[in-house]
């Protein structure tokens, strides 16, 4: 007798056979269903959080400091892009 774990249709199975010896099949057990693992419970939902209190002033400072930032970057990427553009010219 061999032991075999299949899973069908997303079911597991442990199903045991056994092997045929000149032509002769010899009988096989049912297979028996394996309890499926339980999926742990989701986890709860965090509590709502109070809404930050910024003034305007500290509001409007942050999104200058996020829009210099941005500009950076876009110059960077630019740089880079003109950067790649001359290389691929040069190697042509």
């Amino acid at each position: 007798m061999r032991k075999f774990m299949i899973t069908v249709n997303g079911k597991s199975y442990e199903v045991c056979a056994e092997e045929i010896k000149d032509g002769a099949a010899m009988p096989v057990m049912p297979a028996a269903p394996v309890a499926a693992p339980v999926a742990a419970p989701a986890p709860a939902a965090p509590a709502a959080m109070d809404e930050p209190s910024l003034s305007d002033s500290e509001l409007n400072a942050y999104l200058e400091k996020m829009e210099g930032i941005m500009g950076r970057l876009v110059k960077k990427r630019k740089g880079y892009q003109q950067a790649q553009e001359v290389h691929r010219q040069t190697i042509r």
